[in-house]
């Protein structure tokens, strides 16, 4: 397959970035080779020769998330000429690639990354949302926020985190415009590498928090886990025994019982008690000065179990970190769900002069706080359901599909 790679403006906007191609006048210029083709051409020029030239291929645009503090970009550079082949193999289906400039940038990616790809896969560089979203599949890591919807058209498709419980109006609107949207939550291997960097960066959060509140470590502190049998608080306790953590764990799930984690690398075993437990969670609940709360149910919705009955008998001062914030977190009380970002990312509330309840909820921890190690995680675990999405658009197994 011979491969195109057209580069034009940068990200802050302006005309062709001045570089020379293989000995190409820089400014504009045409170099050919067996297996791609460079041209630096201007403004509508290159439209009109992108669309020309691509015009049976299939258009996959990747963009960055304007969700604040998220660092993934949706695969990297390395997987493009990989997802085409494997398309190309599935359905005999071209694939070409729109890249947002600047994509990446969190994780030290830069523009001449994409394009070294050029050789072995068709991809464009731009800044113009005229150009990235007049593809056939969008993907975004997180779900699109608000000012991005009018740049979508009927009869495309989305893929990405769209953790639709919280973000039900955007998915909606999209729904109802005719896009296919494809979430990742679908795809269990994606939720579980994801899930497992969300619980190993939790001691991260908490050395911040306790060294500019508590002013003392929080090693020594006990912890409540709720959803204590899921894939973050598995490895949440297994990354904070890893850093020392000698505190007691009270763990509450749907299943009571002891429990043994066997995929954290070295196993834990603790006891678990459900929610309906009235008595033995609340006693649990004041000895905790850490709670995380990360449940969801089988559906990926989070239930908002946890009342003011509960928040009340909290330790003064405690740190409330919620998991499950991407969809809803697992408090009922209004002034909960807020979004909190990384570095700065913890709030309080408070009922009487000395009752005092911090809360964390960074909406993408993976992408926040370990954006690199993310991103290599995720573009490992989405290649199979891109490679599915690509090759059978518009008609995409179910499996596959939000249609809430």
């Amino acid at each position: 397959m011979s491969a195109l790679a057209i580069d034009f403006e940068s990200r802050s906007g302006g005309d062709v970035e001045s570089k020379d191609f293989g000995g190409c006048a820089s400014g504009g210029g045409l170099a050919l080779d067996r297996t791609s083709l460079v041209m630096v051409l201007s403004n509508w020029n290159v439209l009109l020769f992108w669309r020309k030239i691509m015009a049976k291929a299939f258009q996959v645009s990747l963009l960055h998330s304007l969700i604040l503090g998220e660092g993934r970009p949706p695969t990297l550079p390395t997987k493009l000429p990989d997802i085409a082949r494997e398309v190309e193999k599935r359905s005999g289906r071209r694939v070409a690639f729109l890249v947002e400039s600047g994509l990446g940038s969190e994780i030290g990616l830069t523009d001449s990354d994409w394009r070294a790809e050029a050789g072995k896969v068709d991809i464009v560089v731009t800044g113009k949302p005229e150009i990235l979203y007049d593809s056939d599949l969008i993907l975004t890591t997180k779900q699109p926020i608000k000012k991005q919807l009018p740049y979508f058209k009927k009869g495309q498709g989305w893929s990405g985190f769209l953790h639709e419980e919280a973000n039900q109006e955007v998915a909606d609107y999209l729904r109802e415009l005719g896009v296919l949207l494809m979430p990742w939550e679908k795809e269990a291997e994606i939720l579980k590498a994801m899930s497992k960097i969300a619980g190993e960066v939790a001691p991260i959060i908490l050395d911040r928090f306790s060294r500019e509140i508590w002013k003392k470590d929080w090693r020594g502190e006990n912890a409540f886990f709720l959803g204590a049998r899921g894939m973050v608080c598995r490895h949440e306790i297994a990354a904070m025994r890893r850093a020392g953590w000698q505190g007691e764990i009270y763990g509450c799930d749907v299943v009571s019982g002891e429990f043994t984690t066997e995929d954290t690398g070295e196993p834990h075993t603790y006891k678990t008690f459900v929610l309906e437990s009235k008595d033995e969670v609340l006693a649990a609940l004041q000895v905790c000065k850490i709670v995380e709360l990360a449940a969801l149910d089988c559906n990926g919705k989070a239930p908002k179990v946890i009342t003011r009955e509960h928040l009340v008998v909290l330790p003064h001062n405690a740190f409330i970190m919620q998991a499950a914030i991407d969809n809803g977190g697992n408090i009922s009380c209004n002034g909960f769900q807020i979004y909190t970002y990384w570095p700065d990312c913890y709030f309080y509330r408070t009922y009487t002069d000395v009752w005092r309840r911090f809360v964390c909820n960074i909406p993408n921890r993976p992408g926040a706080i370990a954006p690199k190690e993310a991103s290599i995680a995720l573009a490992e675990v989405n290649f199979e359901f891109l490679c599915r999405a690509i090759s059978t658009f518009p008609d995409v197994p179910k499996e596959c599909i939000s249609k809430n």
